[in-house]
């Protein structure tokens, strides 16, 4: 696991020296293990600074330092290879070090977290733009990376997958990975939110309260003893502190991300044993 931060030190972008700065003065420490998203309007650099932080492109001023080797990417734009879904994973697979059977086994998990339809046995270039997307992102968590950049990934996404790519991203950064996402919405839960905007594209971190109008109680049990609890504490502030008794843990989930915090319990090994909305009382 990679343990030194990522850094942008006075990070400055421009495409030819007479023309406009599309980054002016970033400053940003990225460490491992956690979430980061990235907000601004259409144009306004998000997409130049992931490729910066992905090492993609070079700043024209300031230093990138601490990025790791392994790093997993999810472009805004996903150009299909003229590939079967399953291949193209396998391919992608093989040259990442994993061996066949764990391969089938991580992309079964993939296609059922990610609900990619109408399977891995389509061609990529006969899939919707959405469950083209949902394959381009199961290649990003086929193996663990130390970098996760993900550029837009929930354009054209339903609900239920982008609940199954919150609890990717939640799990990915519980085993130590830093993700970047670039999105136009709302923080992804546990995120430290960054904003590029009022023309100097600065970057600026964006307040979130913890707190929100709805909440849910979930109590969970462990399905098997190696139930991870990493992965039901990597919602930070949008779950508050969850007690356990008896094996069972109870945690009170901010409602807008209460589905993706099911979904990476789920997919770590918990079962879900009772659901609460406004609780009425502390856990």
């Amino acid at each position: 696991m990679n343990a030194v931060p990522l850094r942008l030190e006075h990070v400055a972008k421009r495409y030819g020296r007479r023309a406009p700065w599309v980054l002016a003065d970033v400053e940003l420490e990225l460490r491992p293990g956690s979430l980061h998203t990235v907000s601004g309007a259409n144009g306004c650099g998000k997409s130049t600074l992931l490729r910066i932080v992905a090492g993609l492109s070079r700043p024209s001023r300031g230093a990138v330092t601490g990025r790791p080797e392994r790093i997993a990417l999810v472009p805004d734009r996903f150009a299909p290879p003229r590939m079967v879904a399953r291949s193209y994973l396998e391919h992608l697979a093989r040259l990442r070090g994993l061996r066949a059977e764990a391969a089938a086994r991580r992309m079964r998990e993939l296609a059922d977290q990610l609900a990619i339809a109408p399977g891995l046995d389509a061609p990529l270039a006969e899939m919707s733009r959405g469950n083209a997307k949902k394959v381009a992102l199961a290649q990003a968590f086929l193996t663990h990376a130390d970098l996760i950049v993900l550029d837009e990934p929930a354009a054209a996404l339903e609900s239920a997958a982008l609940a199954g790519m919150h609890g990717l991203v939640a799990a990915a950064c519980a085993g130590g990975s830093t993700v970047v996402i670039a999105e136009h919405g709302e923080a992804a839960p546990g995120a430290v939110h960054h904003e590029l905007a009022d023309g100097t594209l600065a970057l600026r971190a964006r307040t979130a309260s913890p707190e929100s109008a709805s909440r849910v109680r979930i109590r969970l049990a462990p399905s098997f003893p190696q139930a991870s609890p990493a992965a039901l504490e990597a919602f930070g502030a949008a779950v508050k502190p969850a007690t356990a008794a008896g094996g069972v843990v109870t945690a009170d989930v901010a409602a807008d991300c209460s589905d993706a915090f099911l979904a990476s319990a789920l997919a770590a090994g918990w079962s879900v044993i009772e659901l609460q909305r406004d609780p009425a009382e502390p856990a």
